[in-house]
């Protein structure tokens, strides 16, 4: 189990590189022929994506 302060260093560097690397991404997208819908649900999907929890539940204990 990681500790809690790695996350909070890496979340906020990982999250500042995404609203970073957005506009750029966007541009490239729509200079090849894409259109804004595409782009958006595109973020979207990728956003939720990145939401889902890849380990497994852990049961409460009490």
């Amino acid at each position: 189990m990681k500790s809690l302060g790695s996350y909070s260093l890496t979340l906020p560097i990982l999250a500042a590189v995404a609203f970073g690397l957005y506009p750029p991404a966007a541009r490239l997208a729509y200079a090849e022929g894409a259109n804004p819908v595409f782009v958006v649900l595109l973020s979207t999907f990728l956003r939720a994506a990145s939401l889902v929890n890849r380990e497994e539940p852990r049961t409460p204990t009490y």
